[in-house]
C-alpha cells in the first residue's frame, strides 16, 4: 500500500513539477528541485530545511532511441512517353519532320529561311492551340482547319502546341524548333511529341 501511495505521489509530483517548472518555481539550470521530508511528502522548492532531503530531476528526459525506418511507398504510375525528333534539310527541301499520329509536320527549308506545314493525320481534321515565335516575333496559334502553314520563312522558329483530332477530349503536346544556318542555308528541325494519357 505504501508503495502505491509513493507511486501516486511521484506521479503527482512529476505533473505538478512540470507545471511549476514552466513557471520557473524550483527550477534552475534545466532541473526541477524539490524537498522530501521524513514522512515522504514532496514539496517543490529551491532550498530545503534541515530535516528535508533535496531531490532534483531534469525537465526533459534523455533523447529516445531512433524509430524504425518506415516502409517504402508504392511506385507511381508510368508517365506518358515523349518522342523526340531531329531532322536536317538542305536548302530547297521540304519533308516530313515529325508525326503525332493525329497530325504530321512537314518542314520547309528555302534559301530565305525555315517554315512548316501542319497536315492532319486522318480525315477528321485537327484542332490546335498554342504559340509560334518567328525571329523573336510572338504570335498565337488557334485553328480547326484541315491544314495550316506557317507561311513566311524565318531564320529561327519555335512552336508549342496542344492538338487533338476532331472533337476528341484528349490533347497532345507538340514542341518544334527550327533554325537555318546563315552560311550553308541548311535547316535543322527538332522537338518532341507528348501524347495524352
Amino acid at each position: 500500500m505504501r508503495a502505491n501511495v509513493l507511486a501516486v505521489l511521484a506521479l503527482l509530483v512529476a505533473l505538478a513539477g512540470g507545471a511549476l517548472a514552466a513557471s520557473g518555481l524550483g527550477a534552475s539550470g534545466g532541473a526541477i528541485h524539490a524537498c522530501v521530508d521524513g514522512k515522504g511528502h514532496v514539496k517543490i522548492a529551491k532550498k530545503c530545511g534541515k530535516k528535508q532531503t533535496a531531490v532534483a530531476w531534469s525537465r526533459r528526459g534523455p533523447t529516445g532511441a531512433r524509430g524504425d525506418k518506415g516502409q517504402r511507398g508504392d511506385s507511381g504510375l508510368d508517365g506518358a512517353s515523349a518522342t523526340s525528333f531531329s531532322k536536317s534539310l538542305h536548302a530547297g527541301e521540304a519533308q516530313p519532320v515529325a508525326s503525332l499520329g493525329i497530325l504530321n509536320v512537314n518542314g520547309v527549308c528555302s534559301t530565305s529561311g525555315v517554315s512548316y506545314v501542319i497536315v492532319p493525320g486522318g480525315p477528321v481534321g485537327v484542332s490546335y492551340s498554342g504559340t509560334e515565335v518567328d525571329d523573336d516575333v510572338f504570335k498565337p496559334l488557334r485553328n480547326s482547319l484541315f491544314a495550316y502553314s506557317s507561311g513566311t520563312a524565318t531564320q529561327n522558329l519555335e512552336v508549342n502546341l496542344i492538338a487533338r483530332a476532331g472533337s476528341e477530349s484528349k490533347w497532345n503536346q507538340f514542341v518544334l524548333g527550327a533554325a537555318q544556318h546563315p552560311v550553308s542555308k541548311d535547316c535543322r528541325f527538332w522537338g518532341f511529341i507528348l501524347p495524352s494519357l
